[in-house]
């Protein structure tokens, strides 16, 4: 199976890569997977981005081809690199993450003996996330590279400059980026492990079966092993694995004298005495490492974080010791990474020049850089370094917060918009006569949620029927399994839909049930919204949760697109670093905060029928929808807002329609 990947960066005459760090990562992970069936086709872009150079003998063994900017394919170059092509040439994914992370699954698939499907983490979770809900993929795919690429700069500048000045050559500070920073207090933090508890029994129940006093205490089975330390205590164990290594202390089986000190344990009765106390450890006296970045497992993020971290590094003249003694844990942690066999070999193909690494720092007379300076952390760059993979939970607000805030609207003279479905009641669609591949159910829906799905897809679909003209791109956002996005392409052949999804499960069950009908008027990405910057006619999305909904109706204003969107979870919305609330000046002006309206968003999550907020719920929602269509108003739409009909299909029935004036589509 090959895979083709286009890449930011230059090609030389003589062979030679200049790449900016995200297009390095994915060679030096095509490298770490041992891939040869990769096609790389180099996107020149400005020469102020390109930070790494690679050597022609380096990339000999990949098939890489120059490509001038007019010749990338259309479907490509609406998207961000790195990006990967597979398919017919009808699924694209966008964005480092996704390429990284299509690049294991397609070296799982071709080596499944060498377990790469190991890296993507528990679950196949890791820099799953997109970009917009995790800080941990925001980090690491955006915020870290771009660090450590203006770092790079800014050292070389430095070495010029000291070059051609003998008084600046010595004893020159430097200020590390903060997201640097970030990522050394996120090293400190204990590891998050979903299977703590199970993974804690599993080794203590394979330390107590295995160690018997005629064994070797550093040859147990299952690859668990446990060996002193310079002969103290607690003892450091390890679980061997395909990638890496499991590292945990037993803090129970310190040895203690009489006056509490910690004691060796005497040779003659070492195994003796180790035997006993073994029989008395729980699951308490077992400490996993925080060994790796995402946690106690080496994953992708590793990987990446590595190619970053060796090229600041490489800047600095390979001096290691430089940076554990500002950063230590982050220091350890690239120290560990050099001495993996597997990152040697994959870092001696890439160019890696590892072995000249030094962790010795004593001698600075030769140096540019002698010290780092930590800046200091703002408190919301503090709370930004609590580093997760998934949004925060939603907020809670308590009655008084919303009663404040529905009086302020009063007090305002805010009115809820209103509006009538552009088709009327007409908006049956004849699933009888369609293929059934086109149906709910086919996407794997039991009966009664297909049955509700068909009504949500009726009044949005007809709506888009209605706007729409020959020959425009219509764009699914958020797509999920191609519920909307597969019926419009059906029903309204004479348009090109695009359908944007994160999630690549829901993705492959779009792309199945697409091969199956046969639609040549469908092309899906995987990628994040911020991604995706091709111009499209209308933009759509059926229950994007919170803040996706604004990401949706930004990408449409700026594309001076029409939209048809139905919106869900109000209380996810919260201020990101694309969206901050409220949108509207008429919100603005009238005194409502971003905490205003994410109080308004927790209040119209109660809509639930039959519950005593219902009405409340209701009300709130339509306010939330306000806002965001008083915004689009402000900027040359014509808006709409009604109710999916029946209202009993889902209980986030609000349908946003907007125009942009210049639209010929025959609705006011």
């Amino acid at each position: 199976m090959s895979i083709d990947i286009y890449l930011c960066g230059e090609k030389s005459e003589q062979g030679t890569l200049t790449l900016p760090l995200s297009s390095s990562a994915v060679i030096f992970v095509i490298k770490y997977c041992k891939l040869t069936n990769v096609n790389l086709y180099i996107v020149p872009i400005s020469s102020s981005t390109n930070i790494v150079s690679l050597k022609s003998k380096v990339v000999d063994d990949l098939n890489i081809y120059g490509l001038d900017p007019d010749k990338i394919p259309d479907s490509v170059r609406v998207c961000t690199l790195p990006v990967t092509v597979s398919g017919a040439g009808n699924l694209i994914r966008s964005g480092l993450c996704s390429v990284i992370r299509q690049i294991v699954c397609v070296a799982n698939d071709s080596y499944p003996d060498d377990n790469y499907n190991d890296l993507l983490g528990f679950r196949g979770g890791s820099l799953k996330a997109c970009a917009e809900v995790s800080s941990w993929t925001k980090l690491c795919e955006l915020e870290f590279p771009e660090a450590i690429m203006t770092a790079i700069k800014e050292i070389r500048n430095i070495k010029v400059r000291s070059d051609n000045n003998e008084s600046e050559k010595h004893n020159i500070t430097y200020t590390l980026p903060k997201e640097v920073l970030m990522l050394e207090r996120h090293m400190h933090q204990p590891p998050r492990i979903h299977n703590d508890d199970k993974m804690k029994r599993y080794l203590l129940q394979c330390l107590i079966n295995n160690w018997t006093n005629e064994e070797d205490i550093s040859n147990i089975e299952n690859n668990v092993c446990a060996k002193l330390c310079q002969g103290y205590n607690p003892l450091i164990g390890e679980m061997v694995q395909p990638h890496a290594i499991i590292r945990f202390r037993l803090e129970g089986l310190i040895n203690k004298g009489n006056n509490g000190d910690v004691k060796p344990f005497q040779d003659d009765l070492l195994l003796a005495q180790l035997a006993e106390k073994m029989k008395k450890m729980k699951v308490d006296d077992i400490f996993l490492d925080h060994l790796y970045v995402e946690g106690i497992e080496m994953t992708i993020a590793d990987l990446i974080l590595f190619t970053f971290v060796y090229h600041f590094l490489e800047s600095l003249d390979l001096r290691l010791g430089l940076l554990i003694k500002y950063l230590p844990k982050l220091g350890c942690w690239f120290q560990h990474m050099c001495e993996m066999p597997r990152i040697q070999e994959a870092a001696s193909q890439y160019g890696c020049t590892i072995d000249s690494i030094t962790c010795n720092d004593d001698n600075l007379t030769s140096n540019i850089i002698s010290k780092f300076n930590l800046p200091e952390l703002t408190k919301e760059v503090n709370e930004e370094a609590e580093l997760l993979r998934r949004t925060r939970s939603k907020y809670r607000a308590i009655k008084p917060d919303v009663a404040k805030v529905l009086k302020l609207i009063k007090m305002s003279n805010i009115q809820p918009k209103g509006g009538e479905h552009p088709c009327g009641n007409d908006i049956e669609l004849p699933w009888s006569t369609l293929p059934a591949a086109i149906h709910p159910q086919e996407g794997g829906l039991p009966a009664k949620r297909a049955a509700k799905k068909c009504q949500q897809l009726e009044n949005i679909v007809t709506a888009v029927k209605k706007i729409v003209t020959k020959g425009q791109v219509i764009v699914d956002f958020c797509s999920g399994g191609g519920h909307l996005g597969i019926t419009l392409a059906s029903l309204i052949p004479y348009c090109q839909v695009y359908l944007i999804e994160n999630k690549e499960e829901s993705l492959y069950l779009a792309k199945a049930r697409v091969d199956k009908l046969g639609l040549k008027n469908i092309t899906l990405y995987q990628c994040n919204l911020g991604y995706f910057h091709g111009k499209f006619d209308l933009g759509t999305c059926l229950h994007a949760c919170g803040v996706a909904t604004d990401m949706v109706l930004q990408k449409c204003i700026n594309s001076d697109a029409s939209f048809v969107v139905c919106p869900c979870c109000y209380g996810a919305v919260q201020n990101t670093h694309l969206i901050t609330y409220p949108r509207s000046k008429l919100f603005q002006d009238a005194n409502i905060s971003d905490m205003d309206l994410v109080t308004l968003g927790h209040a119209a999550d109660q809509t639930e029928l039959k519950i005593a907020l219902e009405e409340q719920g209701r009300y709130c929602m339509n306010l939330v929808d306000t806002d965001r269509l008083t915004y689009a108003e402000e900027k040359g739409y014509n808006v709409i807002l009604c109710s999916l009909q029946p209202l009993t299909c889902t209980p986030k029935n609000n349908l946003l329609i907007g125009i942009i004036n210049h639209a010929k589509n025959g609705i006011s």
